[in-house]
Parts: C-alpha cells; structure tokens; sequence
C-alpha cells in the first residue's frame, strides 16, 4: 500500500516524541524556561494527534481511503454505468482532524514551519468538508440508487482535486512535524548533562534516527563520513550507557543496550554492503531501528 511508509512514519515519530520527553531538557530549573517547554509540548502533542486520528472503521489512514475511492468509485462513474456501490470518507474523521489542528494552532509556543504546515493542512479539510458531508450524506441516505449516481458524477472530479489537495498538505504537515521531533531531539541530546542517562537515552533516539535516514545508497563521501561518524557516536553512547547502568545494578536497561547493539552492528553490515555494490534490504534495517524504539519506550524510567 502506497501509504504504508507515511504510517510507519507517524508511528515513529510519535515513539520518539514519548521518549525525547521522558526528561526536561538540560534539567531547567527556571520556571519560564520550564514553562515554555511545557507550551511547546502540549503543541506538538495535539499536532501528533491531528496525525494519529486518521483512522476509521474501514480504513487506517487518509491515503488509503482515497487510494480504495479511486480505484472501486471512480471507475464506475467515470466509466458512466450503473453503481454496484458507492463509498466516500466519513467526515466526521476530517473533523477530528481539524479539531486537534484547531488546538495545536491555539495553544503558545512557537514552532512556525509546524504551525505554517498545520493551518494549511486545516485550510485544505475546511475546503473539502462542505462537499464531503453532501456525499456522505448522500451515500448513507442512498441516494446514489435513487438519482442512478448522478450526483456522485458531477461531483466527482471536484471530490478528487480537494482530497488530492489534502493529501499533499498532510504530507507537508507530517514532514513538518518529522523535522520538529528532530530539531527537538538534537536540543535535548546537545543540552543534557555528558554521562548522564538523559544524555545517552536523547542521543541515542536522535542518532538513530539520523543514521536510519543517512543510510541511503546515492550519498556522497561527505555525506558517508557523517554516516560512519554517527555509527561511532552510537557505539561511544551505548557503552557509556552501559557501564552508567552496571554501576546502579540496574539489569532490566540492559534491554535497551542490547537494542541499540543490535541496531550498530546492522547499520555497520549495511554500510559494508553498499561499499561493496550490494543492495541492502531495508526491512533488514528498520526492525532493528522498531526494536530499539520500543526498548526505549518500555523503560523509560532508565
């Protein structure tokens, strides 16, 4: 399913947007500084739920909704014979939507590409929403059957260019919200305390996620250096990690340890590959990355 990376994306992100905020960032002690990290969070976490509240009774995302609309709807009137049946988004998911764009934008705290991307994205439903209620209104009453689809006709390429507008604007919004989680990450791993655990659980979610986005096949030697300099990094913060650990006897963290072991020695082998011309299998590299996310998310008090 064409959407499937968009899904893995979200939940990802969501993922290091709990773990990157187990900790108050550099452990401030200043009320106005505490307070404004407060705003910003409560932003971003109504933005992640504008982007977790896609699913439905039928279908888990925006895409794949419109994915089924254009290849079981769409013919049929396009092709001008009679409806066997008709399917459209139920609105009230658009709503949701909105409603927690609505909050995000409302709240304090500045995060202007985020909230430049989120009043798009509510503009793009807020189009949509006059002629998505008409259709769903439409298909609950039948009304397909009685006018023999005739509505559902002239209201058809109207219906595809608004949600195909839509769907940009989400993928804007979700690359903006992918690009705030990592700005956020990179603060809290560059500001937190050396060997301390908070530094090494930010550094890891941060370089994790660089490496599984530098790990591309096409990057230039600059771009390979950063690459293996980010593996090293790893590896230095996985040990300091660990004997962090050893010395307050605290075994289950160990868990997250071996996680990110794991993850570093597939990025090494990945590396390996490509430098000999070979084609990396990419779910080989994303398992590892899923594991180590949900070691860091099951003991958060590490």
């Amino acid at each position: 399913m064409a959407n499937n990376p968009w899904r893995l994306l979200i939940t990802a992100t969501l993922a290091l947007f709990i773990t990157a905020c187990d900790q108050p960032v550099n452990n401030v002690k200043n009320t106005a500084a505490t307070s404004a990290q407060t705003q910003i969070n409560d932003k971003y976490a109504a933005f992640i739920k504008a982007a977790n509240s896609e699913s439905s009774v039928n279908f888990y995302s925006l895409p794949e909704a419109f994915y089924h609309y254009q290849r079981e709807t769409e013919p049929q009137l396009t092709a001008n014979v009679a409806l066997t049946s008709y399917v459209v988004m139920n609105p009230v998911i658009f709503r949701t939507i909105n409603e927690w764009l609505a909050k995000g934008l409302s709240l304090p705290g500045a995060l202007p590409q985020l909230d430049s991307a989120a009043q798009a994205y509510q503009a793009s439903i807020d189009k949509l929403l006059p002629l998505s209620d008409k259709l769903y209104a439409y298909r609950q009453s039948k009304g397909w059957l009685k006018d023999k689809g005739e509505l559902a006709r002239r209201s058809n390429a109207e219906y595809v260019a608004a949600f195909t507008t839509l769907l940009a604007k989400r993928d804007s919004f979700l690359k903006a919200i992918y690009a705030a989680n990592s700005e956020r990450i990179k603060i809290a791993y560059e500001n937190s305390p050396a060997d301390s655990a908070e530094h090494y659980r930010n550094g890891l979610v941060y370089l994790s996620r660089q490496t599984l986005h530098e790990l591309s096949e096409d990057r230039t030697p600059a771009e390979d250096m950063t690459l293996k300099h980010n593996v090293a990094t790893l590896k230095e913060l996985s040990l300091g990690w660990r004997k962090l650990i050893q010395q307050q006897n605290n075994q289950d963290c160990e868990i997250i340890i071996n996680a990110a072991n794991d993850y570093i020695s597939v990025l090494h082998e990945a590396i390996n590959q490509q430098t000999q011309g070979e084609e990396v299998d990419k779910e080989d590299i994303i398992l590892p990355f899923n594991a180590l996310v949900q070691a860091l998310n099951s003991y958060r008090s590490c």
